[in-house]
């Protein structure tokens, strides 16, 4: 693959990969706060209903309860008003219970480690705060293990993020890569079809300003052959213009009513002394109107190629014939020849640009192996189709498929009966 489709295989993976990464981490951190919550929710109602019991009881059931020592998992401290620790039963080992004054519900870090604590104003003189609180090691361990799991499971999940991306992104980038490759191939054929008449015209120019007073048959014909190459430049440089356009889908197309049997023989009569020349048959079956709507130039235009390239294809004594006809909701203009025929190989890529199965042959001819790129180029921009069947050393067939008008001249039919 081209490096260039490489480097933006590798920044669409990175950006895929950016977007999952934020994504699980977002998840991740919603995940983790809900069931962060969730784990308090009993802890706090449990809590909540120690500490009412305690104040209920009042001293005597503090009392009580400190007797008892260690109960559950909670504890309970007694602060004064200005932070010293009063009861310590289960021996917190705090030594400044100010941080634990906060009415309500809230967690503080104990030498033990976390825990949830709620406090409580008391009732009492001298004043004093109720604490009830609980260890929060086993909500602790509970988070440590969601987060590895959840670490694991994200890293894992980046891992077969990255294996489809990339899968993804090089099926994606394919057409793109292929469209590429294909681009730089049209460049380097253009350029090469272009460099030899140039390099003809260079060096008859060349050889006329060198030697101004050669002889008058001579000079006329350099200019012959420098004007010969010009009108061959400007044929090529034509026909990838028309093909720029319909790559970018602007073919400029006057779309009319025409009757595509009137055009199949307006391109008969055009050939047709070539045709008598090199002694090929030529033949027109197209009785009926077969109305399309079309541009009719650019039809011409696509259907002299075809009838062109017959002719060229087809050796004395061929028969080249054109024909039109209704197929349902479909127009047919075909175009079949006796000639040479096209192989199995060539004939998956003879509409591709500059494609020759010949070059040396096709040169020598003045092709430049574009008119049938031309033509599929035009009945595309008509929403149409071409197929081409070929026997080589038979012949060949070429089919223009083009949406015709539901509403035919049916009188033309009934006056020529």
């Amino acid at each position: 693959m081209n490096e260039a489709v490489t480097r933006t295989r590798r920044r669409l993976v990175a950006l895929d990969l950016a977007v999952i990464a934020l994504l699980l981490l977002m998840a991740g951190v919603a995940a983790y706060a809900v069931f962060a919550a969730t784990l308090l929710d009993p802890v706090d109602a449990a809590l909540t209903a120690s500490a009412a019991e305690l104040q209920r009881g009042g001293s005597r059931e503090i009392a009580e309860h400190f007797s008892v020592g260690y109960r559950g998992g909670q504890f309970v401290l007694v602060v004064s008003s200005d932070g010293g620790i009063v009861a310590d039963p289960q021996a917190v080992g705090l030594t400044d219970g100010a941080p634990l004054r906060a009415t309500g519900l809230h967690t503080v870090h104990l030498p033990s480690g976390d825990a949830r604590v709620l406090a409580a104003p008391m009732v009492v003189d001298p004043p004093a705060t109720l604490i009830v609180g609980t260890s929060l090691a086993a909500q602790d361990e509970a988070l440590r293990r969601m987060l590895l799991v959840s670490v694991a499971t994200g890293f894992g999940a980046l891992a077969l993020a990255f294996i489809a991306a990339e899968l993804l992104a090089r099926r994606a980038l394919v057409p793109i890569g292929e469209a590429f490759r294909r681009q730089q191939e049209f460049v380097a054929d253009a350029s090469h079809e272009l460099r030899t008449p140039l390099t003809i015209l260079r060096t008859a120019l060349e050889l006329l300003a060198r030697s101004p007073n050669r002889g008058a048959a001579e000079s006329a014909s350099l200019v012959r052959d420098a004007r010969a190459e010009v009108l061959h430049m400007e044929h090529v440089v034509a026909d990838l213009l028309t093909l720029a356009r319909s790559d970018l889908g602007a073919l400029p197309l006057t779309l009319r009513p025409v009757d595509g049997a009137a055009l199949m023989q307006e391109a008969a009569d055009r050939v047709r002394a070539v045709a008598e020349t090199k002694g090929i048959t030529l033949t027109v079956l197209a009785p009926l109107p077969c109305r399309i709507e079309a541009d009719s130039e650019r039809i011409a235009q696509a259907l002299l190629a075809l009838t062109d390239n017959a002719l060229q294809h087809t050796p004395s004594g061929g028969t080249v014939a054109l024909s039109a006809y209704r197929d349902g909701d479909t127009v047919v203009l075909a175009v079949v020849d006796t000639g040479e025929g096209i192989s199995a190989e060539d004939l998956a890529r003879v509409t591709d640009r500059f494609y020759r199965s010949d070059p040396a042959r096709q040169r020598a001819r003045g092709g430049a192996g574009l008119g049938l790129a031309i033509v599929r180029a035009i009945v595309e921009a008509h929403g149409g189709s071409v197929s081409i069947a070929s026997d080589p050393g038979t012949g060949t067939t070429v089919r223009l498929r083009l949406r015709g008008l539901r509403r035919q001249v049916a009188a033309a039919v009934n006056a020529s009966a």
